[in-house]
Order: structure tokens, then sequence, then C-alpha cells
């Protein structure tokens, strides 16, 4: 048996033509599928980490109450709920406290608190894979907001009436993932 593999064979334009479009044909329809993917990778790194941000705020919110400080849960409602973590756990694409930062000139898959107007904002990479009314670069703020029981009915905090129940990270702008995670 001769098994020359590296013999160099002689091949038509027309051969060569048909094996360039077979690989422009595959690579298409690999891109089509690597796309979502990244979206998938986005999204569900971005559930991780609001899921861990929820847990530290619920963590927060029942410690000061079993020590009796709703002082400290009333001063996070304007806070950001990053300062929470230990420096050395905080994520590596949080790049802390700014001032009306420019997200056109920002790169995805970032964190940030907005101390201008009190918001936690995520930065979205694929911006394919999301839809937001928002214009500009895809991006969903969040805000804490004070959950308490409203005894006096007025919808408005009264330290010495109403119960603090937690703190809420809310989504202040309406947003959706285009891919499926499941």
């Amino acid at each position: 048996m001769n098994f020359d593999f590296f013999k160099p064979v002689q091949r038509s334009s027309f051969e060569h033509t048909i094996i360039a479009v077979l690989i422009l044909i595959l690579l298409a329809l690999a891109v089509i599928k690597i796309i979502p993917m990244f979206g998938k990778v986005e999204q569900n790194y971005f559930e991780n980490t609001r899921s861990q941000i929820d847990l530290i705020v619920r963590m927060f919110v029942s410690t000061q109450l079993l020590k009796g400080e709703p002082d400290a849960i009333l001063a996070m409602v304007e806070g950001n709920p990053f300062q929470l973590i230990e420096k050395k756990h905080l994520p590596p694409n949080y790049l802390g406290e700014l001032e009306h930062p420019d997200l056109s000139r920002m790169d995805g898959y970032l964190w940030y608190f907005d101390k201008s107007d009190h918001t936690l904002v995520y930065v979205v990479e694929n911006e394919r894979v999301f839809s937001s009314p928002k214009a500009g670069k895809a991006h969903i703020k969040f805000k804490l907001l004070l959950k308490f029981a409203d005894k006096d009915k007025n919808a408005v905090f009264n330290k010495e009436i109403d119960q603090i129940e937690g703190l809420l990270l809310v989504p202040l702008n309406k947003y959706e993932w285009l891919v499926d995670t499941a």
C-alpha cells in the first residue's frame, strides 16, 4: 500500500473554488452558532453576578436587623452594593465608583457605580443578543430600594411607624436577553 497523503495534487480552479465556498459556508455557520453562545455566556455571567449582589444585600439587611441597626440599612438605600463586598472579592470587571461616565467610550462586561444618580450599572458587551428601549450603548441600571411594611398606608417610609423588610436591587430600565440559556 502506498499512502502518499502529502503528495502534491493538481486541482482545477473549479475544485479550488468549490473548496473555498465550502470553507466560507462552514465559517458562516460557525459564526452563526458562536455569536449566540457568547450571548449566553454573558447572560449567565450577568445573572450570576446579580444573584450574588442580591444575596450580599439580603445578608447585610438581615445582619443589621439582628443587630438592631436599621439606620445602616437606610444609609445603604443611596449606596453602592459593591461596598458590601471585601475588596479582594470584587469582580475583576468592576470599575468602581464613577461620576457621569461616558458609556459610549466603555467596553462591555463592566460593572460600575454611578455616584451622580446612585445607580449600579452593567454595560453589555454582546448588544446583538440584548434588547432595551434605552438609547445609546446597551446597559442596565439598578437602584437599591427600601422594602418596608407601610403600616400608615402613605407609601412613604416613616421610621417611627413603618417596619423595614429589606432592600431590593431593582432594574430602572426594561431589558431582555435575546438568547435562551436553557
